[in-house]
């Protein structure tokens, strides 16, 4: 079912606190939302951010989230609130749009280079983010899942 978010973003203001519910754009659901609370520079932002973790990714939006980091960026949010984990910062949201990117390009350059789906996963070089938490459990799925995003995108033109 399509969400209807159009009545976003939502100023509120609660016991004195004012915050904002924003949506920004999709990412690892077609409708998260953030709660950025303005004068305390806070971003509840929910499974946006995985701080120094790999997540699951199947089903979310490899591509598209790194563009709606870009846009939650834009907020001059000094302490993050992710869906789960430790309190974060904007060089977790950084680092994590870098694993996106990442992960994005490396499927994508295989791809345009032939490497059929079953081999793909022994191609690509994530290493980087081998201390990232599930990094072991996680990963050959996320490659997987970016292969299927990079196929479809080709397939529809993109």
């Amino acid at each position: 079912a399509k969400r209807d978010l159009t009545n976003l973003p939502l100023n509120l203001k609660a016991r004195g606190v004012e915050f904002q519910i924003l949506y920004v754009g999709r990412g690892y659901t077609d409708g998260d939302v953030l709660v950025y609370v303005t004068a305390e520079k806070v971003l509840i932002c929910g499974r946006m951010l995985f701080a120094q973790t790999i997540p699951w990714l199947r089903d979310s939006y490899i591509n598209e989230w790194n563009a709606t980091l870009e846009q939650i960026l834009k907020l001059d949010a000094e302490k993050v609130v992710p869906g789960t984990g430790e309190l974060a910062t904007r060089d977790d949201l950084i680092a994590f749009k870098g694993y996106l990117t990442d992960l994005y390009s490396a499927v994508k350059n295989q791809f345009d280079q032939g490497v059929p789906k079953d081999d793909i996963r022994w191609k690509v070089d994530l290493s980087a983010y081998q201390n990232w938490a599930d990094y072991e459990s996680n990963l050959r799925y996320n490659i997987e899942d970016a292969y299927d995003q990079v196929e479809a995108a080709r397939k529809g033109g993109g």
